[in-house]
C-alpha cells in the first residue's frame, strides 16, 4: 500500500488527526534524533541528511539513479540492476541503518550478553557465507517460489519469515561484515570476489523485500513514510476479534507484552530478532492498528529448553488499536528493523482495543491458516505471564553459568539463523540439508580470527564509526580488479585449515553441487530472473 496515495484518496473519510500529516507530500516530518548522516559527505562531499522523512527525501533526490525514487517493478529485476543502481541501494541502506540505529543508541548494553563481540563475529560470517546461501536457496527453489513465499507471509501471523528485521538484515548485516573485514584490511572494495558477494547480498534482499511489501514497489518502510501492511485478510481477522480495554486490562496487556518481549530478547541474545511490528495500518477514521509478533520459543536453539519445558508458544502475537488523539500522536514509524518508534514515545495511553493469539508451530512451507492460531483469553493471561517469566528467570540462571566464549557462540548462532538467510531455510524445507550437508552453523576461519580482534579498537571504535557514519559503506566499482586478495589470502589460508568452501564450511562439497563451483570453490548457479507477471496468484 502506498500510504501517501491512500491518505490522499481517503481524506474525506479520515478524521483530521495530527499524525496523518506525516503522509502529506511536502512534509519534512519530525526529528527523532539531532544527529545527521555523514556518509554522503565523507564519500562524495555532499551535505549531511537528517533522519526521518526529510532524510529519506534527501537521499532519493541525491541518488545517481531513480531506483530509490520510483516504485521498483519486476522489469527492473529482469533487466538486471546497473552498478549505479546497486550503489544507490547501498547508500540508501547506509542512511537507513543510521536512521534506524541512531534511535537505539540510548538503549545501553546487557551486562550478561557480550553483544558487541558476537555481533562482530556474526557480521563477518554473514558476509562470508550469507551470499553463498542466498544463491543456494534461489538455486533450489527458483526466484518465483522465493518471492511468492515472502509475499504469502503477509497472510500469516507469528512467523519468523515475516519479520521485517530479518529481511533488512540479509542486506545490512551482511554489509556490516563487509565493513568489518575491509576495516581489518582483508581486502579492497574492488576485489572481484567481494563484488560478487555484494551483488548476492543486495539482489536477494531487494527481491525478498519487494515481495514482503506486497509488490507495491517499495523496498524499505522509510521509502513509504515508515509503514508496511499485512494482507487485508489479516487486518479483517484481527479487527473482528478486537475487545475494548479499560485501564486494568491495558495494564494486564502490557504485562503480557513486557514478559513476552523480554523472553523474546533473551531467547535471541538481546537482539531484535525476537520481536517485530507490522503497521501502522490505518483503520476506521484514521486510528492505528499494530500487529506484533514476539518469538518466545525457537526450537533450533539449544537454550530454548527453558521455554519448551513450560510449553511456551513459538510466538505470542498481539494486535492493538491506538486512538492517536488520546496520546497526542504526531508521528508513527515502523522501522525496517521491525521496531515501532512514536512521538510522543509512550503510545500506551492511546490503546483502546486489543486481541491476543498464540502460535505453536514454527514457519511452515505453506502459510498456516489464521484459524490455527489459538486465541488467548483474559483469564489465561496471568498464567501465561507467570510461565514466561519463569522461563526467562531460568534462562538468566543458565546463561550466568556459561563461559564468555559460549555466550559469544550462542549469539553468533542467533545471528546466523535469524537476522540472515537462515530464517528462510525452514519454510523452504531446506533446513535439514543446510544443517547436515552444508555445515550451516560452522564458523569461517576469518570469522574466528575476528573473535580475537574484536577486543581491540576495530570492534569498539573503528568499526562502529565506519558503520554508523557511513564511511565504511564502499561502492561497487564499475570495473573490478583482476586481482583478489580475498582469494589469495583469506580463502587460501582457510583451505589450508580444512575449510572446503564458503557454502559448505568444513563439509565436502556434495557431488550435485561440484559442477556449479568455480576454480575458487565459489558457488555459481545459473539462476536467471524469470518471474512471470502473475507471480502473486
Amino acid at each position: 500500500m502506498d500510504y501517501m496515495e491512500y491518505v490522499k484518496e481517503n481524506r474525506s473519510k479520515l478524521k483530521n488527526y495530527e499524525w496523518l500529516k506525516q503522509f502529506d507530500e511536502d512534509t519534512d516530518g519530525h526529528r527523532f534524533t539531532p544527529m545527521k548522516f555523514m556518509g554522503m559527505k565523507l564519500k562524495y562531499g555532499l551535505d549531511e541528511p537528517p533522519d526521518g522523512i526529510a532524510g529519506d527525501r534527501w537521499m532519493k533526490q541525491n541518488a545517481k539513479t531513480d531506483i530509490t525514487r520510483k516504485k521498483v517493478t519486476l522489469d527492473d529485476f529482469r533487466r538486471g540492476l546497473s552498478v549505479d543502481e546497486y550503489n544507490d541501494l547501498i547508500n540508501y541502506a547506509a542512511w537507513n541503518s543510521f536512521d534506524t540505529l541512531s534511535l537505539r543508541v540510548t538503549e545501553g548494553l546487557s551486562e550478561i550478553i557480550p553483544r558487541a563481540q558476537y555481533e562482530f563475529t556474526a557480521f563477518v560470517r554473514h558476509f562470508v557465507r550469507g551470499p553463498e546461501f542466498n544463491k543456494f536457496v534461489i538455486h533450489k527453489v527458483g526466484w518465483e517460489r522465493y518471492m511468492r513465499r515472502f509475499y504469502d507471509t503477509r497472510k500469516e501471523i507469528g512467523v519468523k519469515i515475516e519479520h521485517l528485521g530479518h529481511t533488512w538484515a540479509i542486506m545490512c548485516c551482511q554489509l556490516f561484515g563487509d565493513i568489518a573485514l575491509e576495516s581489518l584490511g582483508y581486502f579492497e572494495p574492488d576485489d572481484p570476489l567481494i563484488v560478487d558477494k555484494k551483488i548476492w547480498t543486495v539482489l536477494p534482499w531487494a527481491a525478498r523485500s519487494f515481495a514482503l511489501k506486497g509488490g507495491d514497489g517499495y523496498l524499505m518502510t522509510s521509502q513509504n513514510r515508515y509503514g508496511i501492511t499485512k494482507d487485508q485478510s489479516v487486518v479483517d481477522f484481527v479487527m473482528n476479534k478486537m475487545e475494548p480495554v479499560d485501564a486494568k486490562r491495558v495494564k494486564l496487556f502490557q504485562q503480557l507484552d513486557g514478559a513476552a518481549t523480554l523472553l523474546g530478547y533473551c531467547m535471541h541474545y538481546d537482539c531484535r530478532a525476537g520481536m517485530g511490528d507490522y503497521g501502522p495500518h490505518i483503520v476506521e477514521d484514521g486510528k492505528i492498528l499494530i500487529i506484533r509478533g514476539i518469538y518466545t520459543n525457537e526450537p533450533l536453539f539449544s537454550w530454548s529448553e527453558v521455554a519448551q519445558r513450560r510449553n511456551i508458544p513459538f510466538s505470542v502475537n498481539l494486535a492493538f488499536i491506538i486512538n492517536p488523539e488520546k496520546m497526542g500522536l504526531q508521528e508513527y514509524r515502523v522501522l525496517d528493523l521491525g521496531t515501532s518508534f512514536t512521538r510522543p514515545a509512550d503510545f500506551w495511553p492511546g490503546v483502546e482495543r486489543v486481541c491476543m493469539f498464540l502460535r505453536y508451530e514454527p514457519d511452515t512451507p505453506e502459510p498456516l491458516p489464521l484459524s490455527k492460531l489459538r486465541r488467548l483469553t483474559w483469564s489465561e493471561v496471568p498464567d501465561v505471564v507467570n510461565d514466561i517469566n519463569a522461563a526467562t528467570t531460568e534462562w538468566y540462571q543458565e546463561v550466568a553459568k556459561m563461559t564468555h566464549r559460549q555466550k559469544v557462540y550462542n549469539g553468533y548462532q542467533v545471528y546466523s539463523m535469524d537476522p540472515s538467510v537462515g530464517s528462510c531455510l525452514r519454510p523452504f524445507g531446506l533446513w535439514d540439508y543446510c544443517d547436515e550437508v552444508l555445515d550451516f552453523w560452522e564458523v569461517p576461519p576469518v570469522s574466528s580470527d575476528s573473535y580475537y580482534q574484536v577486543k581491540g579498537k576495530v570492534a569498539t571504535e573503528i568499526m562502529p564509526q565506519r558503520l554508523f557514519t557511513g564511511a565504511g559503506w564502499t561502492d561497487i566499482p564499475v570495473k573490478p580488479s583482476a586481482k583478489s586478495k580475498y582469494r589469495d589470502d583469506v580463502l587460501k589460508r582457510a583451505y589450508e585449515l580444512g575449510w572446503e568452501s564458503d557454502l559448505t564450511g568444513t563439509k565436502p562439497i556434495p557431488s550435485e553441487l561440484k559442477s556449479l563451483m568455480d576454480e575458487d570453490r565459489i558457488f555459481r548457479p545459473d539462476v536467471k530472473f524469470n518471474v512471470p507477471d502473475n507471480w502473486m496468484k
